[in-house]
């Protein structure tokens, strides 16, 4: 009995963490998406919310399934086909703006979007000129007019959520120790959940001596 009264609250709880990363790419959807993947059940979602590329994989999946059902029904929106976009867009160009270039591209009309989708080596010309007009250096360092400022505050709302599935109520500060990294070295914690724990384990280990410290009497 124990055990049965557990699971709704165990579904809960992965839902809410689940729901966090997938609103951070697709605040839209979010809730239809998170919908769907919690059908695969709770060993499922707990392997996503290890593999940030297994989420990617299952969220792209998701919205292609809410594309075939507008499709069905003739209730296409750009919205919809925009949430996809992106996801392919990210998986081409990870660290070089996909957002920018994503909205470049819903500037075309939906059927050459829908053509984007179903033709791969159209969306990497697209991508491609895209880049090229944003004038992204070799190094994919910039992008366009971003500064370091503005893509550390887009990071940090990334960083946040990943923290805070390890420590919430710490969340808020670790996440501001982390930002003092370098944009480059906090794109790369993103991609390697490892390192990121390792590093949340550290600032947690700084944190706990600052608080002995600050107690200790004088």
């Amino acid at each position: 009995m124990e055990t049965e009264s557990a699971l709704p609250l165990t579904k809960e709880i992965l839902g809410e963490h689940l729901f966090s990363k997938v609103e951070s790419s697709h605040p839209e959807s979010a809730d239809r998406i998170t919908g769907m993947l919690l059908e695969a059940g709770n060993e499922q979602v707990m392997a996503m919310l290890e593999d940030d590329n297994l989420l990617a994989m299952c969220i792209k999946s998701a919205l292609k399934v809410i594309h075939r059902e507008c499709e069905d029904t003739g209730s296409i929106d750009k919205q919809t086909l925009g949430e996809e976009l992106y996801s392919l867009v990210l998986d081409l160009k990870p660290n070089q703006c996909a957002a920018k270039i994503t909205g470049m591209l819903m500037e075309l009309d939906i059927s050459t979007i829908q053509n984007l989708l179903d033709s791969p080596t159209d969306l990497q010309k697209a991508v491609n000129k895209a880049v090229h007009t944003l004038n992204i250096d070799e190094a994919g360092n910039t992008c366009g007019k971003v500064t370091d400022k503005e893509e550390k505050q887009e990071i940090g709302e990334e960083l946040y959520n990943l923290v805070a599935l390890q420590q919430r109520e710490l969340a808020p500060k670790i996440t501001g120790m982390l930002l003092e990294m370098s944009v480059q070295d906090l794109r790369e914690l993103l991609q390697q959940p490892d390192i990121l724990k390792k590093k949340v384990d550290l600032a947690m280990k700084v944190l706990q001596q600052d608080k002995v410290v600050s107690t200790a009497p004088s």
